[in-house]
């Protein structure tokens, strides 16, 4: 049953919305935004429906707050305004909500809004366990929350700075060695960051160093599409062995792993709650590294299928769009996908995906010479300027075309993820 929070000093509003959700969904009610803050760290709700001006923290100071964690991005958020309120479009833009409905809608438009968000979106609340744990003390004053987001907004700034040192990885690693270990206590910090075919390893020590196949061993089994991986290693040379004392945080960018952080023997445990709102600035910072590393090492074609790497693959699309417009020509992106490929690996090995990502990719490289990139590990993007048909007679493959009607770039590419 879906989980819904109320947040709304009048109570007029709030019994009017509650009598109707509860019939369907779980519901629990708030009186004003800080009420809200707790409630939600409590009642970890799937759904919020929160009014604009209330008492101590407006709505879209509330989103906001919620949208600083990254668990929370698939909640789904209504913000109510009143007769008189108006919100900016960039404060609409900006806030984080799904839903802007206002109360001087009749109430049985309003429901019917509200239904059919419910209806046709998939929300949810993704926070773990662990980090449950840790807001288990509520907030107790507007103090607190101001205190919160000053220090995520202190920790961003610091990110925000990492990305001049992107050129030098190991720089940026360095540092954040370092900013970490203002924040938390831990004995060990490695850092794991990955291309499509390539691993690099880096280890910041306080005590013994550790040996690197426990470290490759470790995230091997944590992630099966990394066996056949070439490896750097930075700064390894001990022969300890792991602590079992680990804490592994995944950066993913597109729903997919570039890298981990792996803490050994971590003793503040606010790190997954401090991690959680930091994940998207890393994520972007791994991926700008690695866009780096693929270019300083001039590594224009995937080593496994011939492909394009991305930065290359980027700039033939960013050509194919200046051709296309000045000869009015038509053009399309054809994106062929090996579907589950982890569970394929677990099944069939890496060695199996390995021979059916090959055999795909020579389709493609014969079919559009030069024009293929491989977007991500079992991902390919096809550049065509006419309308192709294309077939691959495999049970594990999915192609998706889309057409470019003459959008930049950057709005071209974000559609291939």
């Amino acid at each position: 049953m879906p989980k819904i929070l109320i947040i709304d000093d009048s109570q007029v509003w709030k019994t009017f919305l509650r009598q109707y959700l509860e019939k369907n969904n779980d519901v629990e009610t708030a009186t004003d935004g800080l009420d809200g803050i707790n409630k939600f760290f409590t009642f970890l709700p799937d759904v919020v429906i929160v009014d604009y001006v209330m008492p101590k923290i407006n709505g879209i100071h509330f989103t906001r707050f919620i949208r600083s964690y990254s668990a929370f991005k698939n909640v789904g958020i209504i913000l109510l305004t009143g007769a008189k309120e108006t919100v900016t479009k960039f404060w609409a833009k900006k806030s984080g909500a799904n839903l802007f409905l206002s109360k001087s809608l009749d109430k049985e438009t309003i429901l019917s809004k509200i239904d059919e968000f419910l209806k046709n979106n998939n929300f949810s609340c993704d926070w773990s366990k662990e980090m449950y744990k840790i807001h288990l003390q509520p907030f107790g004053e507007l103090v607190d929350i101001l205190d919160e987001t000053l220090k995520q907004t202190t920790l961003l700034s610091e990110f925000t700075n990492l990305f001049n040192y992107t050129y030098d990885e190991i720089t940026v690693f360095k540092k954040l060695h370092n900013l970490f270990s203002e924040i938390f206590v831990f004995s060990n910090l490695y850092f794991a960051i990955f291309t499509i075919q390539r691993i690099r390893l880096y280890s910041f020590n306080n005590n013994k160093k550790t040996n690197p196949n426990n470290l490759l061993k470790l995230i091997k089994h944590k992630n099966t599409s990394l066996s056949k991986h070439k490896i750097s290693i930075v700064n390894f040379n001990g022969k300890r062995t792991l602590s079992n004392n680990i804490f592994l945080q995944p950066i993913n960018f597109f729903d997919e792993e570039i890298g981990y952080m792996i803490f050994e023997d971590m003793e503040n445990k606010k790190i997954v709650s401090t991690l959680n709102f930091l994940l998207e600035p890393i994520s972007k910072l791994f991926n700008k590294m690695n866009e780096n590393y693929i270019i300083q090492n001039e590594l224009s074609y995937d080593e496994l299928t011939k492909a394009l790497t991305f930065p290359y693959f980027r700039s033939k699309l960013l050509q194919s769009i200046k051709v296309a417009q000045k000869n009015n020509l038509h053009m399309e992106i054809i994106l062929v996908e090996f579907t589950n490929p982890k569970e394929f690996i677990i099944k069939n090995g890496a060695d199996k995906f390995e021979k059916e990502i090959i055999e795909i990719s020579k389709t493609l490289n014969t079919i559009f010479p030069d024009m293929v990139g491989r977007i991500k590990y079992n991902k390919f993007a096809c550049i065509s300027f006419s309308k192709e048909t294309l077939q691959i007679n495999s049970e594990n493959v999915k192609i998706t075309t889309i057409t470019w009607n003459k959008e930049p770039l950057a709005e071209l590419i974000s559609k291939l993820f």
